[in-house]
């Protein structure tokens, strides 16, 4: 049976609300075989090894994180690294971040807990050329930006040895990315997400990818969180016949040992 779909462009203005993000993780924990808990405030899905924790939370600020992947070498142990995310943050990167890791522990678990790829592949980042973003890179920074109709989205990377300024994650934080939107006497931000260092350069590509395609996502009509950004976007209705309800979708290689963390 054929369902109205709508294909929403630019990808970053594709809101989705906390409560996508929590059903997101009951959907991992079905499909992957992830462990749930869930209550009225927080949802977690932790992957079967019980290293890797995606969790959602129900913060009273809005403006605060309510997502954090986490790694740790041992369930009693620290995090080796950390995602935290914040805002109406596409529910398709956290899926494209989610899908890698869940692939990833069953093909080469050292890779998403050390960033140590055992087939010693390579990651490359994104570079110039790709449509409606521009791109710089120095021996500091590299960054990628564009704007359209009102609002900007930027994605930052920072190794540690860099002299340029800290991102907003401090020391520890290896990329940020956030969209933002220009309003009478300020700026919100619609989300935001940060990465850090020892984080595995294939889950800052998923992310990345996903981030700075400049093809349009797919959903269901009516699937969107923010109706007051609807008039800021370029969208396409069709009867078509929608696939799984958060698609993997191709994620590629690129990314690299990079990001900050955060809880």
């Amino acid at each position: 049976m054929n369902n109205a779909m709508l294909s929403i462009a630019p990808r970053y203005l594709a809101a989705s609300t906390v409560e996508d993000h929590h059903a997101h993780l009951v959907h991992l924990a079905k499909t992957a075989a992830w462990t749930l808990q869930a209550n009225a405030t927080v949802t977690a899905a932790t992957s079967p090894c019980g290293l890797v924790t995606a969790l959602a939370d129900r913060p009273d600020n809005p403006d605060a994180a309510h997502l954090f992947l986490s790694a740790r070498t041992h369930p009693a142990r620290p995090a080796r690294w950390k995602a935290t995310l914040g805002g109406d943050l596409p529910v398709e990167f956290l899926a494209a971040m989610t899908t890698v890791l869940s692939a990833e522990l069953l093909r080469d678990p050292d890779y998403v807990l050390y960033n140590l790829p055992r087939d010693g592949r390579l990651v490359a980042l994104p570079g110039p050329g790709i449509a409606g973003w521009d791109y710089h890179a120095d021996l500091n920074l590299v960054e990628w930006e564009t704007r359209h109709r009102g609002t900007r989205a930027l994605a930052y990377l920072r190794d540690r040895g860099s002299t340029a300024p800290l991102l907003a994650g401090g020391e520890d934080t290896l990329m940020m990315a956030a969209a933002t939107l220009a309003i009478p006497g300020g700026t919100e931000v619609i989300w935001w997400a940060g990465f850090s260092h020892e984080i595995p350069a294939v889950v800052t590509g998923a992310f990345l990818t996903t981030f700075l395609d400049p093809e349009p996502f797919t959903r269901p009509v009516g699937a969107f969180a923010r109706p007051d950004l609807v008039p800021l976007l370029t969208t396409n209705r069709t009867a078509t016949t929608p696939g799984t309800p958060i698609p993997p979708g191709s994620l590629g290689g690129w990314g690299r040992n990079r990001g900050p963390g955060g809880r």
